[in-house]
């Protein structure tokens, strides 16, 4: 059994597609994954993760259309309408240079490149259509302010010195 600290989300599920028990999903296929290689899935009801097997799989435009198995109706899949997807990391594999897990951002010290100071960390990683947002919490302010992910504002990400840089301009979204 899989533990839910080893899942990780690659998208969510947005609702009936067509009458025979397809969904919609927006789907964010990282590392090594394709969507040939999905064989099933993880999806959180509740308190409990539950595991569909794929029985068809899609791209349509920027979606994906999913029919899972033992799912055959509109009403079966109204259960499942925005409920994000889970992988185990485990099949993640390995990460383009440049692409990272969100988890792996969260409690990184953000260091301003202008001024060459630790600023505060990475509280969490927000998703909004068209764009996804830091939330970063400034220590000397007591108090967060969310940024656009964008290399516009985000120099270097290192994992391991845990430390995410801050290009000049970051200081226009803080409230």
């Amino acid at each position: 059994m899989i533990n839910n600290s080893e899942l990780i989300s690659i998208g969510f599920l947005r609702g009936s597609y067509a009458l025979k028990g397809e969904i919609k999903a927006s789907l964010e296929l990282i590392g090594d994954l394709t969507l040939d290689s999905l064989q099933n899935l993880k999806v959180k009801i509740g308190n409990l993760t539950n595991e569909f097997i794929i029985e068809n799989i899609y791209a349509q435009g920027k979606l994906v259309i999913i029919k899972f198995q033992g799912i055959n109706s509109r009403e079966e899949v109204s259960k499942l309408n925005n409920k994000d997807i889970y992988l185990p990391k485990s099949l993640i594999g390995n990460l383009a240079e440049n692409e990272f897990l969100i988890e792996d951002l969260i409690n990184l010290q953000v260091y301003d490149l202008v001024s060459q100071k630790i600023i505060g960390k990475v509280k969490a990683f927000k998703e909004i259509p068209n764009n996804s947002l830091l939330e970063i919490f400034l220590t000397d302010e007591n108090k967060s302010f969310l940024l656009p992910f964008q290399d516009a504002f985000i120099g270097e990400i290192n994992l391991e010195t845990q430390k995410l840089e801050l290009k000049s301009g970051w200081e226009n979204f803080i409230i």
